[in-house]
């Protein structure tokens, strides 16, 4: 890699860095990343109430086998 190659490279990632810091600092970043992690708590809690759903049916008829 030559000289030009590598500044160049390195001013590409001086750029990149200067942008995130720009969106904690601003809190945009914050937001973002606070919708990614309550779009993941409702993903959970969806599955959740899912498996509960399918556990309450299987032991209603497991109780329903046991009364025939």
């Amino acid at each position: 890699m030559n000289s030009f190659d590598y500044t160049t490279t390195l001013q590409y990632r001086v750029k990149s860095l200067e942008q995130q810091v720009a969106e904690f600092e601003s809190g945009e970043r914050y937001i973002k990343l606070e919708n990614k992690y309550n779009a993941i708590i409702r993903s959970l809690e969806k599955t959740i109430r899912k498996l509960k759903y399918e556990l309450s049916k299987a032991h209603s008829e497991t109780v329903n086998v046991r009364k025939i």
